[in-house]
Order: structure tokens, then sequence, then C-alpha cells
């Protein structure tokens, strides 16, 4: 079975400790960094997947930690059956 995660930010602000990352992937869960969910996609009923926005870090700066911008660029993950 895969699993997949969808994280707002870089891997290095997880909530989690890098030995919990590293677990979970060692266990087969892809994370997809920098996306935002936009959508779920259906199909008689049934979840088919999500659409999901790139994100952009912008202006950022050792002293400013600026927020997300999505980019145009979209990507569907696809649900497992």
């Amino acid at each position: 079975m895969r699993s997949m995660s969808s994280i707002g930010g870089p891997r290095k602000e997880m909530p989690a400790s890098p030995w919990e990352i590293e677990a979970a992937e060692h266990e087969g869960i892809q994370f997809q960094y920098l996306v935002a969910p936009v959508e779920v996609v259906g199909e008689n009923g049934r979840m088919k997947g999500l659409t999901c926005l790139r994100m952009q870090l912008e202006n950022r700066t050792p002293a400013v930690d600026a927020g997300r911008c999505p980019s145009k660029a979209r990507i569907f993950v696809e649900a497992e059956r």
C-alpha cells in the first residue's frame, strides 16, 4: 500500500523530528512538499485523487520568513484503490 502526505512547507519546517520523518519514509510514506490541495476529484461516489497547487517560497531572508505563494503548476495525486 502506498501512502502520501501533502505538506504546505519545506521538509525542514515539518512539525516532526527528523527520525520520525525518516521512519515514515522507511515505511513507504511519500511526502509532497510545498503543495496545497485545491480540489478533491471524485468518480462514481469515490475519491479518485487530489489536485494540488505547487507553492513557492518568496521574500525569504534570515530576518523574514515570508509566506508561501501559489505557482501556476498543478499536480494530481491519485488515490489508492
